[in-house]
């Protein structure tokens, strides 16, 4: 058993060194202006680093127009609030959470996201 923990201790050792890119995660929130009304926008909850791996890509019609679809899988330290709703911005792109995997117990976080081009 105590074998297994260090095996288990040696792949998260080695995941924390992956982690040399920078994402954003942005929310979706809703503020007031200074004339009452309500705005929706995107506000920068963190700036963190992350592991970043690149899925298969493909083209769909999206609104009768031929759209490309991008995958990627950014693995990130555990942290709670990030939901389906959150956004990912990568080298300037944004990319739409579609599933989220806990790996380990609270020690990362898989997201994969889409990015729609």
């Amino acid at each position: 058993m105590i074998y297994l923990r260090h095996i288990a201790y040696q792949n998260l050792c080695k995941m924390i060194g992956n982690l040399d890119r920078r994402i954003v995660l942005k929310e979706y929130t809703t503020s007031q202006n200074d004339y009452g009304e309500l705005e929706q926008t995107w506000t920068t909850t963190a700036t963190i680093w992350a592991w970043v791996r690149y899925g298969a890509g493909n083209e769909r019609m999206i609104a009768n127009k031929e759209t490309v679809v991008g995958d990627c899988i950014f693995t990130i330290r555990y942290r709670t609030g990030v939901t389906e709703r959150t956004k990912v911005v990568f080298d300037s792109t944004d990319y739409d959470i579609q599933h989220i995997a806990q790996i380990g117990r609270r020690k990362y976080l898989e997201l994969t996201a889409r990015k729609i081009v």
